[in-house]
């Protein structure tokens, strides 16, 4: 503690000082016993100790020497350097008055003793008082200290629980009581023009009558004058939050700072302190006049910028001392706890005046409010109005939540409140519900707000039921307006009297080629070749007349080409608050068909180039990329209806097939760009054939190309490796939409395909370069930038002359970069264009070369092959029996995936073509029933208690590869925990191999499943393959020889492989 240091000092120093005081004593008693014996002591500075003399005769030629007073110091090594025996001895000689031996003749006797005693009194007692008043200083110090601290310790101990009004009213008393003080007061700066009723000396009479010194005819005059001033203050005045009047605390109370120590205070930096005279300093301080004041001393409270909040003071009507450091401590730390508590009540007092002020608007406001509870969505509380308006009482909507009044989906809900609650937005159209049950439309505004210490939302809701009805009223009437304009075949203008044009309509566009942009900066005369300023002023002056007008004339169009039209023109009023001179509408006709079909196309070939700059008007492109085939399709179907000649029936069905790849294509390349710019799209890497794809090119576009008149060569560098590893599928689309490109857009000359090796590294793999070259239409410079982004052609013309949806360069740049590749591009408007792709493969061990998948040539036989197709869709499984059927194969169908599984469990067949979407089991489940059946087959077959239906089931089975449907499932249980097969496993005359062989059949999903993942989900569920539809006969094919190939090389490995 403070006050043990203190008091641990002053006891040091309090030994110390009769240390000292002692010391000199004894220094002094030893010299006169020295001094008595005979014994001198030399006072010579330059020697090192003393030394002792006896007294002797003196020599005849020397003069005898008188003892020169002795110093402190030598005193003192007098007494350090004689015995304690010695020194008791002579004090005791000097004492009795005897010496030790005679005085010899003729030396000077000393003085008498008590002589020599009061020279040694007064060289030593000034330093002993100055010792004493320096011992005394030093406990007054001490207990100054303890005292100071004992007061700091007792007021932050009394106010350290208080707050507010009872703190100051504490924190005065004991300043008062600490500093000896009559009065104290603590106060707030106060707002100019904002006192209470009561003026400044009005309050100070008041005071002055709470005191004893203050005379009843000083008070009456304080009071009189206070009546004449009708309370008025002047612009500053101190608001006392808590006064100590001596023996009783005093009211709170205002007064005006001015002339007063106060205001002093406010502008000093430190401590103010007048020890007296404070009234003749301060003749216009009338309180402190009226209570004698005489002496004061304050400290201004100040925030943490060194803005004046208020005082701190204490004064009193008796002279006060001069302040020392423990009282000017005090006051500085308690005017701190001070203005802690000041700043504290006043950012309470501001927070309950706002929301006094919001409860005052809340509940006296006509408008609809309502509180909610920013993490709960609870209804807190609710205006007046907002009762009126929902048709429940207030006490009723504080018990209900948000999500009852409001008919948003309650996670909608919360999110859009969230949103507020976060400051993201503020306006909301809701629609609430009422009490009676009906709906209102309204618009809220919502934001958050503190109320009572609890963040909150507020909702001032407005009924905008009518509006919007009025709203929806005026938009359908816009709309319909607006249909009627655009949908008008004639052109129509707005113009004003200067004839520039205000309005136009999209057949306006059409006519005259200009966007609407572009006539809306454009005059009639602009695009009226015979309209001048001379003939238009007498065509107003026939509308002023007549207010209609029919003539024709020729317009301009952007390309400048003459279009002949009919124009009828009437003079209208324009209404509303841009209320001006009249408007001129004209109606444009075109006058000439031919022309009109020009302008048609012309107009169509811009919307074309429009729409191929943003997806949403490309969606019209689609729509004819694939009505086109489909119309065609059901064109050549409609024919064969008819029953033409065998000829033209193989006419009508290459014209359909060759419709459905058509569209098929579209739909993969949509499909194909999705996924890419998703980044979706997963390559495979895999073994396959180099030139067995290049061949494929070769046959599928040289009966195309000869249709054309061209010549397609196929070129392949010898020093390609026969097989390669990557993805055969994304490489074969490339080339073919290089190829098919290169086709189209060439009217005469060859399409050339080459391949060349041009990088190879000894361990991984080599790099093989692509090239198209065609002899067509060739790209303009400034097109080839665009042609790989998505829905753009390279001639505007191409547009309308050649199909195509713009997809298959933007695919074939992003396949290539997917297989860390490049494509370039060199074109020659007129001269042709060629494309070169530079993709990296690896090479293919010789392990892998064995599972490559067989010839083409051998995968379309499937003579002798037992197929089972599990198709719900009666159309598709036709189709596809047919189409196997016509390849030598046998098939049995099942429209369900139940009946598949009894199917395969039944008889034996080489491959399964397994739908995914089907009644009762889809595909997946009955594979996934299947695949389990072979792992866990011989085990469940020795299983007890076969049922009887299943039996009759396996002996009823038709033989392997008879086309027909398969068995029905018309007794299975549909909620049966077993799976379809579970009879035909359990049945103990069916050896466990033949059921594990049969539930280990090839399958392939044939399916119309397309996106990203299902044909990882497919294999995984344990098929073999994955074809998606519509498929060709060849594909399908090739994909059925591949699995039972596979499935052989399976069955000739060991057991231990599997």
């Amino acid at each position: 503690m403070p006050s043990v240091h203190h008091s641990g000092a002053a006891s040091v120093a309090v030994r110390l000082v009769a240390l000292a005081l002692a010391i000199v004593l004894c220094g002094t008693v030893s010299y006169r016993t020295a001094a008595a014996s005979g014994t001198a002591v030399p006072l010579d500075p330059a020697l090192h100790a003393p030394e002792t003399v006896r007294a002797a005769t003196p020599s005849p030629t020397s003069p005898p020497a008188s003892p020169s007073p002795p110093s402190i110091l030598s005193s003192l090594s007098v007494l350090f350097s004689r015995p304690l025996g010695a020194m008791a001895s002579a004090t005791s000689d000097a004492l009795s008055g005897t010496a030790s031996q005679a005085v010899p003749t003729g030396v000077q006797p000393p003085a008498p003793w008590w002589m020599r005693l009061i020279d040694d009194a007064a060289l030593v007692l000034p330093a002993a008082a100055l010792l004493l008043w320096l011992t005394l200083r030093l406990r007054r110090t001490r207990r100054a200290l303890n005292r100071a601290e004992n007061t700091l310790g007792s007021i932050v101990q009394v106010t350290s629980p208080l707050v507010e009004q009872e703190f100051f009213r504490v924190l005065v008393q004991q300043l008062a009581h600490a500093l000896g003080a009559r009065y104290a007061l603590v106060g707030e700066l106060g707002d100019p023009g904002k006192q209470g009723k009561q003026g400044k000396q009005g309050e100070s009479a008041r005071l002055a009558g709470q005191t004893e010194q203050a005379s009843q005819a000083h008070q009456a005059r304080q009071v009189s004058q206070a009546s004449q001033d009708g309370g008025k203050a002047d612009d500053d005045y101190l608001r006392v939050l808590a006064a100590w009047l001596g023996d009783a605390p005093g009211e709170p109370f205002d007064y005006a700072l001015h002339g007063t120590p106060c205001a002093r205070v406010l502008n000093s930096p430190d401590l103010c302190v007048y020890p007296d005279g404070v009234q003749e300093n301060f003749p216009e301080a009338e309180l402190h006049a009226s209570l004698g004041i005489r002496s004061y001393m304050g400290l201004a409270l100040r925030d943490a910028r060194g803005t004046p909040l208020g005082v701190l003071a204490v004064f009193h009507d008796l002279p006060m001392a001069p302040p020392t450091g423990e009282s000017m401590a005090l006051m500085r730390i308690l005017a701190g706890r001070a203005t802690a508590e000041l700043e504290r009540l006043r950012a309470g007092r501001a927070l309950r005046e706002s929301e006094a002020r919001y409860r005052g608007l809340f509940e006296n406001n006509h408008v609809v409010a309502l509180l909610i509870d920013p993490t709960t969505k609870a209804i807190r509380d609710a205006s007046p109005a907002a009762a009126e308006f929902y048709g429940w009482p207030r006490d009723v909507l504080r018990t209900m939540h948000i999500s009852d009044i409001n008919t948003l989906p309650p996670g909608t809900l919360h999110g859009e409140l969230s949103s507020a609650a976060r400051g993201e937005r503020q306006r909301f159209r809701f629609r609430h519900r009422l009490a009676n049950g009906t709906t209102r439309d309204v618009e809220s505004n919502t934001g958050t707000l503190v109320l009572h210490g609890e963040p909150l939302l507020y909702s001032i809701i407005t009924d905008v039921t009518e509006q919007r009805r009025a709203e929806e009223a005026l938009r359908h009437s816009e709309l319909r307006l607006r249909m009627l304009v655009e949908s008008a075949g004639d052109a129509i203008y707005l113009a004003d009297g200067a004839g520039h044009i205000l309005d136009a309509n999209p057949e306006a566009e059409h006519q005259t080629g200009h966007t609407r942009e572009q006539l809306l900066r454009m005059t009639l005369f602009d695009i009226d070749e015979r309209l001048d300023q001379r003939v238009f002023a007498r065509l107003r002056a026939e509308l002023e007349s007549a207010r209609k007008a029919t003539f024709e004339t020729t317009h301009r169009t952007r390309n400048g080409t003459p279009l002949p039209v009919e124009v009828r023109m009437a003079q209208v009023e324009e209404t509303g608050e841009a209320e001006g001179d009249p408007l001129l509408l004209a109606i444009v006709r075109d006058s000439s068909a031919r022309k009109r079909a020009e302008s048609e196309l012309r107009c169509a070939k811009e919307v074309a180039e429009a729409a191929s700059r943003t997806k949403g008007e490309f969606l019209a492109n689609m729509s004819h990329e694939i009505r086109t085939p489909l119309n065609g399709i059901m064109g050549m179907l409609q024919l064969l209806q008819t029953d033409p000649p065998k000829a033209m029936r193989t006419v009508y069905v290459g014209a359909a097939t060759q419709s459905c790849r058509r569209l098929g294509l579209l739909l993969g390349d949509i499909l194909d760009l999705s996924r890419i710019e998703a980044g979706k799209l997963e390559l495979h890497d895999e073994p396959f054939e180099a030139r067995a794809v290049l061949d494929e090119v070769r046959g599928l576009f040289e009966g195309p190309a000869a249709e054309r008149g061209l010549t397609l060569r196929v070129s392949v560098d010898e020093r390609i490796p026969r097989h390669l590893r990557g993805d055969a599928m994304r490489l074969r689309q490339v080339l073919f939409n290089l190829v098919g490109n290169a086709v189209k857009f060439t009217d005469q000359g060859e399409v050339v395909v080459e391949a060349w090796r041009v990088q190879a590294s000894r361990s991984r793999g080599c790099r093989v370069v692509f090239t198209v070259r065609d002899t067509g239409i060739g790209i303009a410079e400034e097109r080839l930038k665009d042609i790989f982004e998505p829905f753009v052609q390279a001639e505007t013309a191409s547009t309308r002359r050649y199909q195509g949806a713009g997809l298959g360069l933007p695919i074939v740049r992003r396949l290539v970069r997917l297989m860390c590749g490049t494509v370039t591009v060199e074109s020659t408007p007129g001269a042709g264009t060629a494309f070169s792709v530079s993709l990296p493969f690896r090479f293919v061990n010789k392990v892998e070369e064995a599972v490559v998948e067989p010839h083409t040539a051998d995968a379309l036989s499937l003579r002798g092959r037992a197929i089972l197709l599990a198709e719900d869709d009666a159309v598709n499984r036709l189709a596809v029996t047919r189409l196997l059927e016509n390849m030598g194969a046998r098939v049995t169908t099942a429209d369900n995936g139940e009946r598949a599984v009894q199917a395969l469990l039944t008889a034996d067949y080489d491959c399964a073509l397994m739908d995914i979407q089907m009644p009762v089991m889809d595909g997946m489940e009955a594979t996934r029933r299947l695949r389990a059946l072979a792992h866990d087959g011989a085990r469940d077959s020795a299983r007890e208690g076969a049922h009887e239906g299943a039996r009759a089931a396996v002996e009823d089975a038709r033989a392997p590869g008879t086309t027909g449907d398969a068995p029905p499932a018309e007794d299975a249980e549909p909620d049966a925990e077993n799976d379809a097969g579970s009879d035909a496993l359990q049945d103990r005359r069916i050896d466990p191999r033949i059921l594990r062989a049969r539930s280990a059949t090839p399958i392939i999903a044939l399916t119309a499943h397309a996106m990203r993942g299902d044909r990882e989900q497919f294999l995984a569920a344990g098929m073999d393959g994955y074809l998606t539809k519509p498929v060709e006969a060849a594909t399908l094919a090739s994909a059925i020889v591949r699995v039972i190939h596979e499935q052989g090389l399976r069955e000739r490995e060991p057991e231990g492989l599997h």
